[in-house]
């Protein structure tokens, strides 16, 4: 008789926390960035000279890289080690940061910047597949939860670091702050992260990550330029990005060891994360420019607030994150995903009722529900799209998993912005007539009231001046309250949507990923069937059509 299991933990040892802290570290730098080099962008744009084109490309540049890489990052993972190129991205993180900070010229930024990105792909790309991979069954949905707190909460305080360093010193200096942490995410991966086998045998898809390369930075990049307004500019990296994707689609289908097997798209429970994720991404990107909107626009308060609403809600999302993956062990993923889009679908609410001259406490409110609601389903999301991939994929599953979340997190704002515009001008065509103002006015003074005017069609000299921007807005307040609020009740639509597609794609418990949260006492003939094939990968196989690596066990966690 096969003796039964050794007990597993639920309380996680000194080396897993360390693993936790790393991938979060990690994972936070891609958040903080950005962040951080938005906010010196005027500085940056100045001392280096740049024209108004040359700033807006390099805003985006990191990002655009990113998703570039971001499939191709995952699939190196899988074939060369996970924890290796982990370490890897961690260091070309920390030399592109380096090399943004002493840049002299727009041609040194600009190759500074594509090392970041890059360096960002394999962080992203490869911290939540290492998570998924160093916990057994028994502890992941946790594993999974913490890992999105620790991630959140290290985004509180990383830009505040940085941005008091850049202030006190000098923008240059803020970047070697990033740099120091990714050396420090290289140093924990390096000592405590185990070696996680790799992919016998796999090949690097090379057509597929190119053309997945061209799908996400054309749709990624077509979708931020369709806020200047639907010509040429956007639609020809829509419809490059577009073709990408068919031709992607048609190559993986051909190919034998393709960067992404489509038929996870097969699966309902993965169809499941895919939607929970396109929506918390969605109303993340969407309502925080809302919230913009009102702060400035509606109140005419400074936009440095939105920035200061980031910190306590980063903590708030900590908490939520580990109260989820707590949630999954108990209640399952279908639950705990529907609980996050029902708090989104709140959050939605209380934004509708956000009129000129609300309290700021009912601001604070519903930045907190977006908050939560982001970290309730972006938990279940994660474990599901890790869980329904064989082991062998996880990094390009992650890579996919990001590469979504950009795509639908670029969205949001450009859906926002188009349904709020159309209420605004039903509502206030007569008062920009009377003030002798055009809808192109409206747009760059809202830009202006952002402080994100940086359009290369602007060329630095046709922005609105801050007294007519201030002008412009204070002639659209009243009906500019009105349309955010009609755009939030339209958008409340979309978790709506989502609970369906979620309740009918997700049984109450998934057999082999709910169970194995809250294992029962081991039978008498041990975790293996009578085949001698594991427990957990017979359940696997039961349920789902087969894929190339279910039979292989690279993950330890299947051992």
């Amino acid at each position: 008789m096969a003796q039964a299991p050794a007990a597993v933990s639920h309380k996680f040892t000194t080396k897993q926390w360390l693993l936790l802290i790393g991938c979060g570290v990690g994972f936070a730098i891609t958040g903080a960035d950005p962040a951080i080099f938005s906010a010196n962008i005027a500085d940056i744009r100045a001392d280096l000279s740049l024209s108004g084109s040359q700033t807006a490309f390099i805003a985006s540049l990191a990002t655009l890289m990113l998703a570039a890489t971001i499939l191709g990052a995952g699939v190196l993972g899988d074939i060369l080690g996970k924890k290796k190129m982990f370490i890897v991205g961690a260091l070309i993180t920390a030399a592109g940061e380096v090399l943004v900070a002493l840049a002299p010229d727009f041609v040194f930024l600009m190759v500074a910047r594509t090392v970041v990105g890059i360096g960002f792909a394999f962080l992203l790309g490869l911290s939540l597949t290492i998570v998924n991979s160093s916990f057994p069954p028994e502890q992941r949905p946790r594993a999974i939860g913490m890992y999105l707190a620790v991630s959140f909460a290290a985004c509180a305080p990383m830009p505040a670091i940085a941005g008091l360093v850049s202030t006190w010193l000098h923008w240059r200096a803020g970047f070697l702050v990033f740099a120091l942490f990714g050396l420090v995410t290289a140093l924990i991966a390096w000592r405590y992260f185990d070696t996680i086998p790799k992919a016998a045998g796999r090949k690097f898809d090379v057509p597929g990550i190119a053309l997945a390369a061209v799908t996400l930075v054309g749709i990624v990049y077509g979708i931020s330029k369709l806020q200047d307004g639907i010509n040429a500019a956007s639609l020809v990296p829509l419809g490059i990005g577009v073709a990408g994707m068919v031709a992607f689609i048609m190559v993986e289908k051909r190919v034998e060891q393709p960067a992404l097997d489509l038929r996870l798209f097969q699966r309902k429970p993965f169809n499941a994360g895919v939607v929970g994720g396109a929506v918390f991404n969605f109303f993340n990107g969407g309502f925080t420019l809302l919230v913009s909107y009102y702060l400035v626009v509606v109140e005419g308060r400074s936009a440095a607030i939105v920035g200061l609403l980031f910190i306590p809600a980063a903590i708030l999302q900590a908490f939520a994150a580990n109260w989820a993956g707590r949630s999954i062990v108990v209640r399952g993923n279908r639950k705990t995903m529907m609980i996050g889009l029902s708090v989104l679908a709140a959050t939605a609410l209380i934004f509708a009722s956000l009129a000129a001259g609300s309290p700021m406490w009912l601001v604070i409110l519903a930045f907190a529900a977006l908050s939560v609601g982001n970290a309730l389903s972006q938990t279940p999301e994660a474990n599901l799209m890790m869980s329904f991939a064989p082991r062998e994929l996880g990094g390009s599953i992650a890579g996919v998993k990001s590469g979504l979340g950009q795509t639908f997190y670029s969205l949001g704002p450009v859906v926002f912005t188009l349904v709020g515009t159309l209420f605004l001008r039903g509502l206030a065509s007569d008062d920009l007539e009377a003030a002798g103002y055009t809808s192109e006015d409206v747009r760059r003074a809202m830009e202006a009231s952002q402080g994100t005017s940086t359009s290369p069609s602007a060329g630095g000299a046709t922005v609105l001046d801050p007294e007519q921007a201030a002008a412009v807005t204070e002639a659209i307040r009243e009906p500019f309250a009105q349309a955010l609020q009609l755009t939030s009740l339209v958008m409340l639509a979309v978790p709506i949507v989502a609970l369906v597609l979620v309740h009918w794609l997700l049984p109450k418990r998934l057999p082999g990923v709910d169970e194995a949260a809250t294992p029962s006492p081991p039978a008498p003939a041990g975790p293996h069937t009578e085949s001698g094939e594991p427990a957990e990968k017979a359940a696997r196989s039961r349920r789902e059509p087969s894929l190339p690596g279910d039979g292989a066990s690279p993950d330890p966690a299947d051992r």
